[in-house]
């Protein structure tokens, strides 16, 4: 597999992908169906510091919980919220 491949109008993909930037995460990893949890090995810890990066980027909350999705899922999250607000 490739890795994600970014439209020039996904505005919500390179969002994403300037706040795993922060956590360091190689670029060749970042696929849209990787999950957080079981494909990258993200903990809590991770998670939390991804979602506050979005927040203070952003000015969107997300709260993920315990549950587990895929990039692809979290850009399609991130861009209905940044509809909202």
């Amino acid at each position: 597999m490739m890795g994600l491949k970014i439209e020039k109008d996904d505005i919500a993909m390179q969002d994403v992908l300037k706040a795993f930037a922060v956590l360091e995460i190689p670029t060749e990893l970042l696929k849209e169906d990787a999950y957080l949890k079981r494909d990258l090995q993200m903990d809590s810890v991770e998670i939390v510091q991804l979602t506050m990066e979005l927040k203070k980027s952003l000015g969107i909350v997300i709260k993920m919980g315990s549950q587990d999705m895929t990039i692809g899922a979290l850009c399609q999250w991130v861009e209905e919220l940044k509809r909202r607000n």
